[in-house]
């Protein structure tokens, strides 16, 4: 893969967010603390908002259902430790915003975006 530079740390994620910390994910097989921590964060939120979301094949699963699945891949599919972070943050975040309509999401996605970035 063609590093660059304007993509910054955004590649690790991009390139490892299907790894899985027991080494059988993709692309590359890596494992544990090989891969890059913020691919190890993104990979839990990847998934906690497939399950929460509502798919053309299927309906969102229901917040507990889907850390009751999420909690089968501790350790294999995702770091153990910041799973247990996850759920610790995920229940009271997700109550907060679930509610939202798409416009009220986006205005704040759209106000934290300008916190991190400066636009030219």
């Amino acid at each position: 893969m063609k590093k660059e530079p304007w993509l910054g740390d955004a590649l690790d994620v991009i390139f490892n967010h299907h790894e899985r910390v027991a080494g059988d994910g993709y692309p590359r097989g890596i494992k544990g603390e090989e891969i890059p921590l913020s691919a190890r964060i993104f990979a839990i939120v990847d998934v906690f908002d497939a399950l929460t979301s509502d798919r053309p094949y299927r309906e969102a699963c229901k917040l507990e259902k889907a850390l009751e699945m999420m909690k089968e891949g501790s350790g294999t599919h995702f770091d153990a430790g910041l799973l247990e972070i996850f759920f610790r943050i995920a229940p009271e975040l997700y109550r907060d915003i679930a509610h939202l309509d798409k416009d009220v999401l986006e205005q704040l996605l759209k106000e934290k975006v300008d916190d991190y970035f400066i636009y030219c």
